[in-house]
């Protein structure tokens, strides 16, 4: 039977560099890679995944939801790993703080824009970045990612059809 994993990651950006963590090697997801921050949405965060995220946020980093600004739902990534449908909310935001808080998961770095790129990261992430950096704006709207075994990320705009 598949099972569904639900996340939220933030791309955290303040004067033109992102925090990124340097996952702890023994971690399930990414480990040993840099990856956003964020982690698994809880019970009553399904229905708003952007308070699983700045929850997530918080506890990683120390920064509060007051030191967050302009936060957008950017993509939804969806990927299956054998019997497990994962659902990825990226958010994108800026924050007026670069004050954070070391926490167990990893270590923490505010990186260059121009840097992202060259970061070893999960697959997923890498063309997160890869496409947000090349083909989007900041206003654009949400985009779907989905993973095929290739793999490959093929993304398509969300647009009502009303």
């Amino acid at each position: 039977m598949i099972s569904y994993r639900h996340m939220a990651v933030a791309f955290i950006e303040n004067n033109g560099k992102f925090l990124m963590q340097k996952r702890e090697s023994h971690r399930m997801i990414a480990g040993g890679v840099y990856a956003p921050v964020g982690g698994h949405l809880k019970d009553g965060e399904y229905q708003n995944p952007v308070d699983g995220c700045i929850r997530e946020i918080e506890e990683e980093t120390g920064l509060r939801a007051d030191q967050l600004e302009n936060i957008k739902l950017k993509y939804m990534i969806m990927r299956q790993k054998e019997q497990e449908i994962r659902v990825q909310y990226v958010y994108f935001m800026t924050s007026n703080s670069d004050s954070i808080t070391p926490n167990d998961e990893g270590t923490l770095h505010w990186i260059k824009q121009s840097e992202l790129l060259e970061l070893q990261t999960s697959f997923t992430t890498h063309e997160v970045i890869k496409h947000y950096l090349t083909k989007t704006t900041y206003e654009d709207p949400i985009y779907i990612g989905t993973v095929d075994g290739e793999p490959s990320m093929h993304f398509v705009k969300i647009n009502d059809f009303e």
